[in-house]
């Protein structure tokens, strides 16, 4: 079915006792799920993020002592589906916490993550990378935040979901740049002062049936073997 964009969400909430709740956000079942959450405390520990419908989420990078602030990225491989309230738990949070929230579909989903780039604040024009994909048709997101209200335009490919906010939330993708497995980057370039986050490769389902690519090469690989030996055959008894 091929790996498409859904939908993003961006809030900005204040800490409470030790968590943050988010407003809801209607999801579609079945989805893959990323965010990346900012903490104005870099001394805040501990963090967990989850929701009401699906429990905990998988931490996939963080650099949780950057420019005196927290940074993390989460996911969430198959999505139940529904309205979801995201939470996050920790120690010392401060009093205000943001979050860029990325839905998606037509993950792998078993094992979607394949790589990630360190999380990491890069100014305008640097590049995060290279990243290494390890398999065909992954697609590519760049998931994080800048100063509010900033405009960031991506290197060719990247279609822009999230820029240009209040809380300074952006999100980048590519379902195209990746199609065969090597290295890919994503550079961003602004008036502003720089980008915080990461990019992140995930594992797709084929445009046509089932399975991996990887497994779908070794059958193409395979049928190719097969037609050789036929025509060898053949050859022989000429």
């Amino acid at each position: 079915m091929g790996f498409s964009f859904l939908q993003t969400n961006n809030q900005s909430v204040a800490a409470s006792a030790g968590s943050v709740t988010f407003a809801s956000i209607t999801t579609t079942a079945g989805s893959y799920l990323i965010c990346s959450i900012q903490n104005d405390n870099a001394l805040a520990s501990s963090l967990v993020v989850s929701d009401n419908v699906n429990g905990n989420w998988v931490k996939i990078v963080a650099n949780d002592n950057l420019v005196g602030e927290m940074f993390e990225i989460w996911h969430l491989s198959v999505n139940i589906g529904g309205s979801i309230t995201i939470k996050v738990t920790g120690t010392a949070l401060s009093a205000n916490m943001q979050l860029i929230f990325g839905e998606y579909k037509g993950q792998l989903t078993s094992g979607p993550l394949d790589s990630n780039t360190a999380l990491t604040e890069n100014a305008s024009g640097t590049a995060y990378g290279p990243l290494t994909t390890n398999v065909n048709g992954d697609a590519l997101i760049w998931i994080g935040f800048c100063g509010a209200g900033q405009s960031w335009t991506a290197n060719a490919g990247f279609n822009s979901r999230s820029n240009n906010n209040a809380n300074g939330a952006i999100l980048f993708d590519s379902e195209t740049n990746a199609a065969t497995a090597g290295m890919y980057s994503f550079t961003g370039t602004s008036a502003g002062n720089s980008l915080v986050g990461a990019l992140v490769a995930v594992k797709t389902t084929p445009v046509s049936g089932n399975g991996s690519w990887m497994s779908i090469a070794l059958a193409n690989s395979l049928r190719g073997s097969q037609r050789a030996a036929r025509r060898h055959r053949v050859k022989g008894r000429l």
